[in-house]
């Protein structure tokens, strides 16, 4: 039987959570549940499930979790390093606590079971900005990546300008940082990919946390990174109909936008394994009826 393992990496949003865990439910499946460090939800929040294992990591483990630095990066590690000690899965999918799949369980495990032994999901972006991300997030060291958004505005003010300022002072002296046999890839953070890829992540976790520190946005750049600079470069999905991650985003009306009740026909009509991203604070209706599609394919 083929086994899948679901990283969820959670903030808030109880009822989208539950939701989600609800329909990835399954005999095949197994569920490691990251929650933020300041999250109420890592306490208070105990899902039930019929089939699948939820694995959870012990509460001192758990990671602040902060836009824009290496924070999300290792919350993504713990996540893959629980799966890769839980056993050998064949596929390994990242995803957050407000994503919801859009294909039942027999669907997406009919759907990887197809593909060609070894392939990744992963999303890139285009060549055209390729230049442009990699001087704004790696060419340098950037300072306090982890208070790119704190809610404290004066803090934030004075983080970013040390950040600018020390980006110019690099500058000035002509440093960069030395990314020679490195190929630089960037994309969403949220992935499907195989195990092995997976626990060849996990064995380099310290050199990767020493690399990619300082790099602005890394969750959006380690993993990108990694496999194009790696003996997996050829193991990237390229598929016609539908995005390569197999997730709907839409970063045209948001960053991303939030789905609401008029998308419905969109998501239950497109070709895409999971979407993101829902707020049941926004519309539960359309989180109902997403769940309810779903349940009904099954």
């Amino acid at each position: 039987m083929k086994r899948h393992a679901y990283c969820i990496i959670a903030h808030n949003d109880a009822y989208c959570l539950e939701k989600l865990i609800s329909l990835i439910d399954d005999e095949r499946n197994d569920i490691i549940l990251i929650f933020d460090k300041k999250s109420d939800l890592s306490n208070s929040f105990l899902p039930q499930t019929r089939f699948s294992r939820i694995l959870r990591p012990q509460s001192s483990q758990l990671i602040d979790i902060q836009w824009g630095g290496v924070s999300l990066m290792k919350a993504e590690m713990l996540a893959m390093s629980i799966a890769v000690e839980a056993g050998k899965y064949d596929y390994i999918h990242l995803i957050s606590g407000v994503d919801l799949p859009l294909k039942s369980q027999d669907y997406i495990h009919n759907f990887f079971y197809r593909l060609k032994p070894g392939t990744n999901c992963m999303s890139f972006i285009n060549e055209e900005y390729k230049l442009y991300a990699f001087n704004a997030n790696c060419r340098y060291y950037h300072l306090f990546t982890n208070y790119a958004r704190c809610k404290n505005i004066f803090v934030r003010k004075f983080c970013s300008l040390m950040r600018k300022s020390f980006i110019r002072l690099q500058q000035g002296f002509g440093y960069e940082r030395n990314w020679s046999g490195w190929a630089f890839g960037k994309g969403t953070n949220w992935v499907s990919i195989t195990y092995d890829f997976a626990n060849y992540l996990v064995k380099n976790k310290e050199t990767i946390i020493k690399r990619f520190r300082g790099v602005h946005c890394s969750d959006e750049i380690w993993k990108h990174t990694m496999l194009l600079s790696s003996s997996y470069k050829d193991t990237v999905a390229n598929f016609e109909g539908l995005s390569n991650c197999v997730r709907r985003i839409d970063w045209n009306r948001g960053n991303p936008y939030t789905w609401r009740l008029e998308d419905y026909d969109e998501l239950a009509e497109c070709n895409e394994l999971f979407a993101r991203k829902f707020n049941s604070c926004q519309d539960t209706s359309l989180i109902n009826k997403i769940y309810d599609y779903v349940k009904q394919q099954s």
